[in-house]
């Protein structure tokens, strides 16, 4: 990823966070090799990871997280605890409209005293219908 500190126009957090949610942006061909070269813009928000295993989201491993940066193929994020599946539904706090982010941890880093870095590659956007054990859970938590 490539970090664009030097320049004086940084990306909006809130254009990037549409460009996640767009709709085909999946689909575009080509889109790993883009990877390499998406800027990531500084964003710092409450997010809840809700770990996915066998499909299903297992509430009782949900916690809350910190986001530490965004672009418009993932989300690097901050925790005190370490997302034990390797795929995750992400949920950012106060979103006027819920919308669930599936997501796979692309690369974890210890930091040290029980803190962990995750790259997060955005690999689907959903509805909060397509989980409805979660609606009262997610509304709940991140209301």
């Amino acid at each position: 990823m490539v970090h664009s500190k030097a320049s004086t126009r940084q990306p909006d957090a809130q254009q990037l966070l549409a460009a996640l949610t767009a709709p085909g942006r999946l689909a575009k061909p080509g889109r790993l090799a883009e990877r390499r070269v998406e800027i990531r813009a500084d964003l710092s928000v409450g997010i809840l990871v809700v770990p996915l295993n066998d499909e299903s989201p297992d509430i009782a491993e949900a916690f809350t997280a910190l986001t530490k940066d965004v672009s418009s193929t993932g989300i690097g994020l901050v925790a005190n605890r370490a997302i034990p599946t390797s795929e995750a539904l992400l949920r950012l706090s106060g979103s006027a409209e819920t919308r669930l982010l599936r997501t796979t941890v692309r690369h974890r880093k210890d930091l040290g005293q029980g803190w962990v870095r995750f790259d997060m590659e955005v690999t689907g956007v959903l509805d909060k219908s397509e989980y409805p054990q979660l609606k009262h859970f997610v509304g709940s938590i991140m209301s």
